[in-house]
């Protein structure tokens, strides 16, 4: 008798986290184009999307080192070799909150200052809307190691190369 009750208790627990795991588990991995730096997009059940700057596989949110946005209407841009003292550099398109982040990932509210700094934008016009990108921007977007990330998807999210 103990061990059938055993046996239901360990089967109801693995049903749970089974169930746990599937409805708050959509992470997607993110590699520069060597595969030497990663980050993690954990888009969570509660609308939160939580980006690591490193592979993580745990199941709860990490304690520091994590940034913490929203799932809906968001994307990234992502320059994995900035040529300078940085590992990378995220710009975050909603707003975020930084959790004792790597002090060698920089964080940018804004694609567009992010593209300027790096030359990949020639102009921008916010009042009109307009962006115009450098003649050599296909040249400095794969220098750069340039990512362009759209998580506003229901199955997801898409990458622009």
């Amino acid at each position: 008798m103990a061990r059938r009750i055993k046996k239901s208790l360990w089967l109801g627990i693995s049903l749970l986290f089974l169930v746990y795991y599937f409805s708050d588990y959509k992470r997607h991995f993110i590699y520069n184009d060597d595969k030497t730096k990663c980050l993690t997009i954990w888009q969570r059940a509660s609308g939160n999307c939580f980006l690591i700057p490193y592979p993580y596989y745990w199941p709860w949110k990490p304690k520091t080192n994590y940034i913490v946005t929203k799932n809906h209407r968001n994307y990234f841009g992502i320059i994995w070799e900035p040529k300078d003292s940085f590992n990378y550099k995220l710009s975050i398109y909603n707003s975020y909150q930084v959790e004792r982040l790597n002090p060698l990932v920089k964080v940018y509210g804004n694609n567009d200052s992010m593209l300027l700094e790096h030359n990949l934008l020639d102009y921008i016009d916010t009042e009109k809307g307009l962006r115009e990108k450098n003649e050599m921007y296909t040249e400095k977007k794969d220098q750069y190691n340039y990512k362009y990330i759209d998580v506003n998807r229901v199955f997801g999210i898409e990458i622009f190369d």
